[in-house]
């Protein structure tokens, strides 16, 4: 027999905007085209208008933002998604610590690809 736990954890909003401005800067742009709202700090707080790379006119969802990566989060940290092992602990890790330095350019493109699709489409 099993039992299902849930945890909640918090993370800042500064660890999900960098989540964003990685994905952002380093992570989508292989199989996306988007734009991209910054805050002051030019950390980036919204990805939006996001479409396939190799066709322009497609539409590929909503835009991501905040709640979407906390959303993508929440679905890696409770195997709901076709990420391996290896990168779910990596994830969880940074997220414990809070410490979006934990991740590179790869992991957020992961994370974005999560919170867009529910799962790992790209690479």
């Amino acid at each position: 027999m099993t039992y299902e736990v849930k945890i909640v954890h918090e993370v800042s909003e500064e660890f999900l905007f960098d989540i964003l401005t990685t994905a952002a800067e380093g992570g989508i742009g292989y199989w996306a085209i988007y734009d991209v709202d910054r805050a002051e700090d030019l950390s980036v707080t919204r990805i939006h208008h996001i479409c396939d790379a190799e066709d322009e006119e497609e539409e590929l969802g909503n835009d991501i933002d905040a709640r979407a990566v906390a959303h993508a989060l929440a679905l890696i940290a409770a195997g709901k998604t076709n990420l391996n092992n290896y990168y779910i602990n990596i994830i969880m890790k940074a997220v414990v610590d809070d410490d979006s330095c934990e991740l590179d350019a790869y992991d957020c493109d992961v994370i974005v690809q999560v919170a867009l699709f529910d799962e790992v489409v790209y690479g």
